[in-house]
């Protein structure tokens, strides 16, 4: 898959010669990750967890694209060449280079790298060889109607759009020696690689543990569950079948105009069929009101989403609702979903839509455990 990362021409030059991305807010640092003692704001915390989520999604491999501000222009592309680490150091590593802090931060290589850019127009606006407006890169319009940029998920479409408009008449640039960029000319060039000696930082058990320390004084923490799934789901196949194989995830997927986002979307593969997963997260006991936002979320999954999959496998939309351990819905919320065990049928695809599947998470022993619905008393 491909991820959007949002630079400035300053830190696009720095990222290139050191072969890294990065993100960051600011001035604003992440020592309440490893110090309980730091206090944040409820705001900021969120904000900081969020970027951690949109940066654990990237995987070894997966394709890096760089949307440069102030010239508007998306240039590539290259390749993730590890997960995501923190470097924690005050000041971070290249600081006073990147003139900003960029905490969460991925190595990268060159994969095929062009010398120009394109402009936000040609990639996000223009219709050319499209058959319709649905086939525009929704995932970074909404994204930058939102003004949520910092790295953002886009589809295989998506991506098979950019590399369709940015290799046209443009220059593949293959340089041994590293790449910088011209501010002048506003192009990649050949450079100097310098070596990447930045500390780095795991996230592990922390999120749990935040996770603990807010439940225990009826704090808000639905923003670190999901950055903790995401990494369940890339690193442990969370929710997945031995024979699933993962092939995208997003996060805070928006989904329309109305702001509205599901709050982790998946595309999974067997040799058989292909699953849409939309994940719903609530840190709160689960409710039954909760089943017209899914239904709403599968009605957007049904006209704008999957008909950007262009698989020949029958397609399987696998709601999941996933909540604390709940207290008074008990099996009322089962009865309450036969809308969702449906089949639908458009033009000649066959498209079932599953049963929400409804898992709850309970903290014991400074771990989270998730249990189904039918396998409680």
């Amino acid at each position: 898959m491909a991820h959007v990362f949002i630079v400035s021409p300053q830190t696009f030059k720095v990222h290139l010669e050191y072969m890294f991305a990065g993100t960051g807010s600011g001035d604003d640092s992440v020592d309440f990750l490893f110090d309980d003692s730091v206090n944040i704001r409820y705001h900021t915390e969120a904000k900081l967890i969020g970027m951690l989520s949109d940066t654990s999604r990237i995987r070894v491999g997966d394709k890096i694209i760089f949307f440069v501000t102030g010239i508007s222009k998306f240039y590539g592309i290259f390749e993730a060449e590890s997960p995501v680490f923190i470097d924690n150091d005050n000041p971070p590593y290249l600081n006073e280079e990147l003139g900003k802090k960029l905490f969460y931060r991925i190595k990268i290589k060159p994969d095929i790298v062009f010398k120009e850019g394109i402009s936000e127009y040609d990639y996000l606006d223009s219709l050319e060889d499209l058959n319709s407006p649905a086939e525009m890169p929704w995932s970074l319009i909404y994204r930058k109607l939102r003004a949520n940029r910092g790295c953002t998920a886009i589809t295989k479409s998506e991506y098979n759009l950019f590399f369709s408009r940015l290799s046209k008449d443009n220059i593949e640039i293959e340089s041994s020696n590293g790449f910088t960029f011209n501010l002048e000319n506003e192009q990649i060039v050949p450079g100097i690689f310098s070596e990447y000696s930045g500390n780095g930082a795991e996230i592990t058990d922390q999120l749990v543990l935040k996770m603990i320390g807010k439940d225990n004084n009826n704090h808000a923490y639905e923003y670190y569950l999901q950055s903790y799934l995401i990494r369940e789901i890339i690193n442990n196949n969370f929710l997945m079948e031995p024979d699933e194989e993962l092939v995208w995830i997003g996060n805070e997927v928006s989904c329309g105009v109305g702001m509205q986002s599901i709050d982790i979307l998946t595309i999974t593969k067997t040799a058989n069929q292909i699953n849409v997963n939309i994940l719903e997260l609530k840190a709160v006991y689960l409710d039954i009101a909760i089943m017209e936002q899914i239904n709403k979320y599968i009605r957007w999954v049904l006209e704008y989403f999957i008909p950007t999959i262009r698989e020949e496998l029958p397609i399987v939309i696998k709601p999941y609702l996933i909540g604390k351990q709940y207290s008074n819905v008990d099996r009322q919320i089962e009865r309450n979903i036969e809308l969702l065990g449906i089949e639908l049928y458009r033009e000649t695809n066959e498209i079932l839509i599953k049963d929400v599947d409804i898992r709850t998470f309970i903290f014991e022993d400074n771990n989270i455990n998730f249990n189904r619905l039918d396998n409680e008393d």
